[in-house]
């Protein structure tokens, strides 16, 4: 239909035509029903949100995941390197300390560091590596 509309330009530039203000003032007047197959492709809003809050909480699982999923890759080797380094160094408090223990005996233990754990512990390696702490 806009095709249809800016191809009677009246022989004048199409895109000088579709600038002028008188020319979307005649082309917003004329009448317009949607088909029924346009109709039924809708969603509600609430639909909309819905996909939206659904997508969101896919994305950050997968973003936790993904920072999960790094922490194993460096593999226990590395995390324990980076602890004797910092420890070195004196960089680590208690807490940092800790979490990279738990990274270090992934391998022995089993046991994964929760999603919180793991984003703290891609922390500490980040802010030990601005310290000029590198393994």
């Amino acid at each position: 239909m806009a095709n249809d509309f800016i191809m009677k330009s009246s022989g004048v530039i199409v895109t000088e035509y579709c600038k002028k203000a008188e020319t979307w003032e005649k082309f917003k007047a004329l009448p317009y029903t949607p088909s029924v197959e346009f109709l039924k492709t809708l969603i509600s809003t609430e639909e909309q949100q819905s996909d939206e809050r659904a997508a969101y909480k896919a994305e950050k699982e997968q973003s936790q995941l993904a920072v999960e999923v790094q922490v194993f890759r460096l593999g226990s080797a590395y995390w324990q390197k980076l602890y004797d380094e910092a420890e070195k160094m004196k960089a680590l408090t208690y807490k940092d300390s800790s979490l990279l223990k738990v990274a270090a005996s992934v391998e022995s233990t089993g046991k994964v560091p929760s999603p919180a754990q793991a984003r703290a512990i891609m922390a500490i390696k980040e802010r030990l590596e601005k310290e000029g702490i590198f393994v």
